[in-house]
């Protein structure tokens, strides 16, 4: 799990200049999610210079609203000069959907489905790794690797099983394409819907839940697990990437920070058992 304090000027100046970015992709700016998180942004801010609430529930709304705006803060660092087609599309997939995750039902997961992606892509590639999006969803190459990401994003808890079995099967065909004989696979489940549902806001100085909450996403994956080797998974699908990425609040300081929890199960060992 990594913190970071948050420089609410810097976010703010980044995502400010999000019209100028849409247009050059060919995207005419609209008051959408985003332009709302930048608002909540300064409203936050704002609340911090003012003394404002102090209490998690007086900050809840902000909360998720900073969480999704820091993502798409990454997003336009890492893909500013990458004016593609396929960047066009997903962006306008990311930027539609409810402006707060609570709001989303089945029908409109589409938008955080995709942003989880970008999310994911933009963070490798801040790191200074070699990604590309797109189709597959997100191509990684570390050294002569070449890795191959099918992201998913379940909607609730049993739908963990049924989206690793639709990753294994898209990441099948993708591995036995010509030229892919040394790639290997992976499988990137994000489980922030299926374990706060936009709902929870978590403490820094609560290390107890902090905790929990790690040991809830590596549950998640290992209920899971067992139904694996019952499903055709190419041997080059190497793990099943859980990450969930959330909000934490601490009261005495009023400082807000991202937070990540990530696990990484492999899945090429199951044919050794």
């Amino acid at each position: 799990m990594n913190n970071w304090p948050i420089d609410y000027e810097e976010v703010i100046s980044v995502l400010s200049g999000i019209d100028d970015w849409l247009i050059s992709l060919n995207i005419k700016p609209k008051y959408d999610r985003l332009h709302r998180y930048i608002d909540v942004l300064r409203c936050i801010q704002q609340k911090i210079k003012t003394d404002g609430p102090a209490t998690p529930d007086g900050l809840s709304q902000d909360l998720f609203g900073l969480q999704e705006g820091l993502e798409f803060y990454d997003i336009m660092r890492a893909f500013a000069h990458e004016p593609s087609s396929l960047l066009r599309s997903k962006l306008v997939r990311a930027l539609s959907g409810s402006a707060h995750p609570s709001l989303e039902q089945k029908h409109s997961t589409d938008a955080r489905n995709i942003t989880f992606e970008l999310a994911l892509a933009a963070e490798w590639k801040l790191l200074g790794l070699d990604v590309m999006i797109g189709e597959p969803d997100i191509t990684l190459r570390i050294g002569t690797v070449e890795y191959i990401i099918e992201c998913k994003r379940p909607y609730r808890a049993e739908s963990i099983r049924p989206n690793v079995r639709d990753a294994a099967d898209q990441l099948s065909k993708e591995l036995n394409k010509g030229g892919r004989e040394a790639a290997m696979g992976v499988i990137a489940i994000s489980v922030g819907r299926v374990l706060y549902f936009g709902q929870t806001i978590w403490h820094l100085t609560d290390l107890e839940r902090s905790n929990d909450l790690g040991s809830a996403v590596h549950d998640a994956i290992l209920e899971n697990r067992k139904h694996w080797t019952s499903y055709d998974i190419h041997s080059r699908v190497a793990a099943v990437l859980a990450r969930l990425r959330h909000s934490e609040f601490d009261p005495p300081t009023r400082r807000c920070t991202p937070a990540f929890h990530v696990i990484m199960e492999k899945v090429t060992s199951l044919y050794n058992q």
